[in-house]
């Protein structure tokens, strides 16, 4: 991205894009519908295969988009959606658009308007492309469910549910704009950064907690930490080996203060049982 930003004049607004294709026919896809509690709804589901394909792309940041309804997907159709595109990019704007690597869109014969710019995704990342979202909102309120009569009431379903979805461009912005793969990815090594990074200080601060019990009460004192108070305590000198040697999630019924106590009660009085 930032090498076309650098190719690009000074104070140039760009504009980042998402592209797609979707194939809606009358082998249609059943979704989740609200129902009462306990019950299995019903739903047609034609076995007829008539189809078509809906190009979308859209623009989060603005909430806008274009599209258009093609029998086919091919590089021909791509171009008529890239020209399509280019129509509703604002004046004086450059548009990134962000696709995946399907053959049609780097086809050697594409004629890239002047104000795009692509953008291919890595392989297989689908949820990096917001446009994703957007046909899962599209076939989830408009399209599944359904039973097509004809190809032209395909057609005319899908302009339908496009022509709703533009009317209303803070779905758009609040659909498309949902964080992708790629943002949880990069959320996810912070977060390992920073458990790395606070589990060596922990360590740190361990050490120095040792260090100081032995130098105030000499080397042969363990030293234990309770989750509760973070408090240094003294052991007896007796369990201090086992109670290093022991491992976290041990049964309480095995830690030597339990066992001490257990041995100090009289040989006539039942031990209590306990289960895990």
């Amino acid at each position: 991205m930032e090498e076309i930003r650098s190719s690009l004049a000074p104070d140039t607004p760009v504009e980042v894009w998402f592209q797609d294709e979707m194939r809606v026919g009358q082998k249609n896809k059943l979704t989740y519908r609200w129902a009462r509690k306990g019950s299995r709804p019903r739903a047609a589901h034609d076995q007829r295969t008539q189809s078509t394909y809906l190009f979308g792309a859209v623009c989060p940041e603005i909430g806008t988009g274009a599209a258009l309804v093609l029998p086919v997907c091919n590089s021909e159709a791509m171009q008529l959606h890239l020209n399509e595109i280019a129509s509703k990019v604002s004046p004086g704007a450059h548009a990134i658009l962000i696709l995946d690597q399907a053959g049609w869109h780097g086809a050697k014969e594409l004629k890239v308007p002047h104000n795009i710019s692509l953008m291919p995704l890595p392989p297989r990342s689908p949820e990096s492309n917001s446009q994703e979202n957007i046909w899962q909102f599209m076939r989830q309120n408009w399209l599944s469910n359904r039973v097509f009569k004809s190809y032209d009431n395909i057609v005319d379903h899908c302009c339908y549910a496009w022509n709703t979805l533009i009317d209303q461009p803070w779905k758009i912005m609040s659909i498309a704009r949902r964080d992708c793969g790629l943002h949880r990815s990069i959320n996810l090594r912070i977060g390992i950064s920073r458990f790395v990074l606070a589990a060596h200080e922990l360590g740190r601060l361990r050490v120095q907690a040792q260090e100081i019990a032995k130098s105030i009460e000499g080397p042969d004192i363990g030293l234990r930490t309770t989750a509760a108070s973070c408090t240094p305590t003294s052991v007896p000198p007796l369990f201090a080996e086992r109670d290093a040697a022991s491992t976290i999630g041990t049964p309480a019924s095995r830690s030597p203060a339990f066992v001490a106590k257990r041995a100090s009660k009289p040989a006539s009085t039942p031990a209590p049982r306990f289960g895990w």
